[in-house]
């Protein structure tokens, strides 16, 4: 299967492209680099990382750094030559994928899983899990709360337009042994989260998400700066967890990766400031996956279905007020 993808990469369109340089990234994530011939294959990635396409290089360096993750300095030994600007943007990719983002102690809140909402009319930008709350909520996924929605109390026809009250800045760590500037380190905040929510651990995946919503109260503008980035890493991982059929699943862990994805894209698409920045290369595979969801039947039939096609409606209704009109018919 890495093999066939990674034949997709040489396609002569750009989607195409990225999308299977994204998908051999997964692979590679999932499966460790046994899964290809690491020598053969990531000279083709390495390759492609001086695409005329932005998203095809960002999507072939991606999938680079996730190698780097798994074998370390290893990597560059199989990578061939590469150009000093494809190096250096490696470089700086692996840099960031090394820094961890904390929770802010201000934000450590005791929140019961069972009162935890899909779709709020605030973004939830100071609600966080402890790792010992995790287990807990994990026991309480097949409780009748899971899916829990608000729908009834929203107004759908206000648009949230304008970020709710800050929270305490969102910042990252300093580090005396190698000091960055201020700016390299805001940019670095949007980058370690996309990682975090392409993790093939649940977990880990539902605390990027976590982390996106304090970004976006405390942060708008870094949202704003690789909107289109952020949505096509949620995008991809919606196409993945839509794979494992939820009906009649008792896999919580799943459900509550469902529910977060569902409500990151409620908050992104309510506010225009981040809708308008949208383009149709990026909104296109997004609405597919949505009409597809609608459209399955299994999407009722599943464990709190209902709810979740409710709150497909609602995300459908809020991409198509707030983003760029011309966008959307395009």
């Amino acid at each position: 299967m890495f093999n066939y993808v990674l034949e997709g990469a040489k396609s002569k369109n750009v989607r195409t492209r990225t999308e299977c340089l994204d998908e051999t990234g997964v692979l590679i994530q999932r499966n460790g680099l046994g899964v290809c011939q690491p020598a053969k294959s990531l000279p083709q990635i390495a390759a492609l990382a001086s695409d005329r396409d932005a998203g095809v290089r960002n999507a072939a360096l991606g999938t680079i750094v996730i190698a780097y993750t798994i074998v370390g300095d290893q990597i560059y030994k199989y990578l061939g030559k590469m150009g000093d600007k494809e190096r250096s943007m490696l470089d700086e990719k692996i840099k960031r994928a090394q820094i961890q983002i904390p929770i802010p102690i201000s934000e450590q809140r005791n929140i019961p899983a069972a009162k935890e909402s899909l779709i709020a009319e605030k973004p939830i930008s100071s609600a966080s899990l402890t790792h010992a709350e995790v287990s807990q909520e994990e026991a309480l996924s097949n409780s009748h709360k899971q899916f829990s929605l608000d729908i009834d109390h929203l107004d759908l026809p206000k648009r949230s337009s304008a970020p709710t009250a800050h929270a305490s800045e969102y910042q990252l760590p300093s580090r005396q042994s190698r000091p960055q500037s201020t700016v390299t380190s805001k940019a670095m905040i949007i980058d370690t989260i996309m990682m975090q929510i392409t993790s093939s651990d649940t977990n880990q995946s539902i605390d990027g998400l976590k982390h996106l919503e304090r970004v976006m109260s405390d942060q708008p503008e870094l949202v704003i700066a690789q909107f289109d980035a952020l949505i096509s890493t949620i995008t991809i991982q919606v196409k993945l967890a839509f794979k494992e059929p939820l009906a009649n699943s008792d896999n919580g862990s799943l459900l509550r990766l469902t529910k977060h994805l569902v409500n990151a894209l409620v908050q992104l698409f309510s506010r225009k400031d981040f809708a308008s920045n949208i383009n149709s290369e990026t909104l296109k595979p997004l609405l597919h996956e949505l009409i597809q969801r609608l459209l399955d039947a299994e999407t009722t039939e599943a464990m709190y279905g209902v709810q979740l096609a409710r709150a497909l409606n609602v995300l459908m209704l809020r991409v198509l007020d707030n983003d760029e009109m011309t966008t959307t018919l395009s």
